[in-house]
Order: structure tokens, then C-alpha cells, then sequence
């Protein structure tokens, strides 16, 4: 027998993985474009194809629990709970690296990704550790928030590319 929510949560591993891909491809052509590879551009191109890993990973994990038999509650259990700590642990080092590649104060818009993440995690420990909310709704809503989170960002980011000189450096301060 198959989780119900396993079809949807599959498509979102694909989602994940193509957009990994994607986000590799993107600065790929921006190389071509004349650009350079710099701190900033190595910590947008590992931010991007780490959380497209980490939407996959979180994904798959409750469809995967539950075929090594754990019961529904069990799954959503440990599946958001996992699920919290690994995307908590990278956003964290996502704002570490960011820090370390981009001096200056954050944009707003990076600000409110941040938020956004920060929501994900608490819908995931949510969905972990209270009863009324345990189930495949809450943790479907905070991969697909994550999820289009994360594409908001990168379009965002490529956004910022438009200007006079399509070979200059990603500007940190706009998105």
C-alpha cells in the first residue's frame, strides 16, 4: 500500500532536481555571457543546487519511512522531524556562506526568503510534535512553500542580472 500523498511528493522530488539542474545550467550561461565566477556567484550556484537536493531528500523521506513499515503517525513524525533539522542545518549554512560572500547589509527580498525558510522549519516541527497537525497536509504545504520559495528567490536573482553590463558579478544588494 502507498501513501496517498506519495504522488505529489514525488513530483516535488522531480521539481527539486530539475531545478537544480536548471540553476547549474543558468550560470553555465552566465559564463557565457561574460561572466566571472566569483565568492558570490560559488555561494548563489551551492545555495540553489543544495536546497533543489534538499527539496528532493525531504520529498521522498515520508514515502520511503512508510515503506519500511512504520505506521502514518510514525512517518509524519520522524519524517517532519528529520525533515526540519536538515532544512534548518542548510538554510543556516546558506546564511553563513552568504555572509561570508556578500559584504553589506541584506535587501529585503533576502530578508523575507530567509523568513519564508524559517517558516518552512516551523511547519515541519509542527507537523512533528503536535498531534491536531500531524498529517501529509502540513508537510506537503512546507515542501511546496519551500519549493516555490526557492524559485521566487532564483528568479529573482536572475532578475537581477538586467542592466547596461550583462557581465557584471550578480549584485548582491538587489533580490
Amino acid at each position: 500500500m502507498e501513501m496517498p500523498e506519495a504522488p505529489y511528493l514525488y513530483n516535488i522530488s522531480l521539481l527539486g532536481i530539475t531545478f537544480s539542474a536548471v540553476s547549474t545550467l543558468v550560470m553555465l550561461l552566465r559564463q557565457t555571457m561574460g561572466g566571472k565566477v566569483s565568492n558570490f556567484g560559488i555561494y548563489l550556484i551551492t545555495s540553489y543546487v543544495s536546497v533543489g537536493f534538499l527539496i528532493a531528500a525531504d520529498a521522498v523521506l515520508p514515502p520511503m519511512l512508510f515503506s519500511l513499515g512504520l505506521s502514518v503517525e510514525e512517518t509524519w513524525i520522524i519524517a517532519s522531524l528529520v525533515a526540519a533539522l536538515i532544512t534548518g542545518w542548510t538554510f543556516i549554512r546558506a546564511f553563513l556562506r552568504r555572509r561570508r560572500a556578500a559584504h553589506g547589509p541584506m535587501s529585503s527580498q533576502v530578508k523575507v526568503s530567509f523568513a519564508c525558510y524559517a517558516i518552512v522549519v516551523v511547519l515541519f516541527l509542527g507537523n512533528g510534535l503536535l498531534p491536531m497537525l500531524r498529517s501529509g497536509g502540513p508537510f506537503e504545504v512546507a515542501v511546496g512553500f519551500l519549493t516555490g520559495t526557492i524559485m521566487w528567490t532564483f528568479v529573482r536573482r536572475v532578475e537581477s542580472l538586467l542592466g547596461e553590463n550583462p557581465g557584471q558579478d550578480w549584485d548582491p544588494s538587489r533580490g
